[in-house]
This record gives C-alpha cells, structure tokens and sequence, in this order.
C-alpha cells in the first residue's frame, strides 16, 4: 500500500534518504513547516501527496522515542537537574535501545541517561529537581560538551520495559551556566522491537579517594575491577574524564593466559 501511494505522488522521495527523515524530525526542526507542506499539498489537490507525507514520516519516527528533560531552570552554574522518565511504549512488549542521539544547546555540561529497575505509569516525565534519592541502577548513557551521538555496534542493544530491569530511565543533566528561559535537554533514543544477540553494557571505574600533593609533578593512581562472568565481553569504546587534572588516562586489560596486561586506549 505505501509503495502504490509513494509512486502515485508527484513529489519524487528517496525512500533511502536520511536527510528526508532527519527533515521531518519534530524535535530537530520547525513542525510548522511539516505542517504547512502537508497543507500546501492538500489545497493544491495533491491529496495521495499529502498522505504519502504522513505515512512516510510517521515510519521515519516510528523506532525511535525521545528523553527530555521538561522545562528545567538551573539558577545557578553548575547545576545538576534530574527528572524520571517513563517508558510506556513498552509496557507490554520490550524494546532495544541501539543509538542515543543528543539536542541540546550550550548551556549543557553533561547528559547522562541512567536505569532504573521501577515502572513509572503514565506518559509524562517527572517534575525536574534535585538528583538525590533517584532511582539509578547504572549508567546506559553519558554524553559530555561536543560529544557525539553513540551508535552501537550492529546486533548490540540495551533492553528496556516493564518486563524488564529498567523499567524507567533517569535523565540526568549538568548545566554549566544560569538559564532564563525553562530549557528541554534532549536525548534521541533509536531503537528496535526485535531482540537483538548481544546486550549493551557500561563498565563503570573511578577513583574518588586520591589525593593530589601541591606541586607534584607526577602522581599516577590506578583503578581495576575483576569481571566474574562467564559471557564473553567484547570493547567497543572507551571514554575518559578527569576534568583537565589529568595528563594521560590508560585503559588496559589483564589476559590471564599470558599473564600480561595489554594496553585498549590511552
């Protein structure tokens, strides 16, 4: 059916044409203007068009689902917000999350989207404030300032809904200055209602303990964990932070086998 409409409109689409379903994107562009083409087609009598339109962008935006932040007022710099977002869309049926896509403006620091293991009814994120006492099991997603969207490797995704461990997200965001105006930091969540072979995972390390003497030149402090599992773990990124106190972060991984330590990323 869509085919048929499609080649009956005389408006020529790539149906394989990215940028058409990122034009149509409600969060990343003006909806007046989709309103206004759909309306332009109509008045013109171009009404399989103007269907066509409606079908194509309601697929473009059917595996994806946003976590906004509804309408924070940081008050000072250095403000951390939080809010509890529901998951509805999945109530029944789990979904996999397989990309997360930042909008945001440069008032934001940091996003990190976290899990949490309690379902959330209704469809409207929770009041922003403070982030104590928020649900949060662990970290599916952080974003820092002039990072990029995170696109998992194919055939890895995190499972999300009622039936399963997070059953709700947490959406915590860092904004480096005051804002006037309520702001809507937003994540784009792409994902997939086929379940996906591998499970998406975040290994967490830091060292809030260490203490830098004044004036040293050279103060290396060392974190690790044993992983007790009995699944393989494949890497697939690594990312740093340590706020400019660092001159060099390295990630190694110890091989048993060889009883060597074996350099990731630095």
């Amino acid at each position: 059916l869509f085919e048929l409409w499609f080649h009956l409109c005389p408006i020529k689409i790539n149906i394989n044409q990215l940028t058409f379903l990122n034009a149509f994107n409600v969060a990343s562009c003006d909806t007046m203007v989709w309103l206004l083409t759909v309306w332009l087609a109509v008045m013109l009598g171009f009404w399989k068009c103007a269907f066509t339109l409606i079908l194509y962008v309601s697929i473009a935006n059917a595996w994806r689902f946003f976590a906004t932040m509804p309408g924070a007022r940081p008050k000072r710099a250095d403000e951390y917000i939080c809010t509890q977002i529901p998951l509805p869309r999945f109530k029944y049926n789990p979904g996999y999350v397989t990309a997360f896509i930042p909008i945001v403006n440069s008032s934001v620091h940091h996003i990190i989207i976290s899990a949490c293991d309690k379902w959330m009814e209704g469809v409207e994120a929770s009041r922003p404030g403070p982030c104590d006492g928020q649900c949060r099991t662990h970290i599916l997603y952080a974003w820092a300032h002039n990072g990029a969207p995170l696109i998992l490797p194919e055939g890895t995704a995190f499972e999300i809904g009622r039936t399963t461990p997070i059953k709700s997200l947490s959406m915590e965001v860092h904004y480096s200055q005051r804002e006037e105006n309520p702001d809507y930091a937003t994540v784009e969540l792409t994902y997939t209602p086929q379940p996906q072979p591998n499970r998406a995972g975040i290994i967490l390390l830091y060292n809030a303990e260490a203490t830098i003497p004044p004036h040293a030149q050279h103060f290396p402090t060392n974190i690790s964990c044993r992983l007790h599992t009995e699944v393989p773990v494949y890497v697939f990124g690594i990312r740093t932070h340590a706020h400019d106190l660092n001159r060099g972060v390295y990630g190694y991984y110890f091989r048993t086998r060889d009883d060597r330590y074996h350099l990731m990323a630095k």
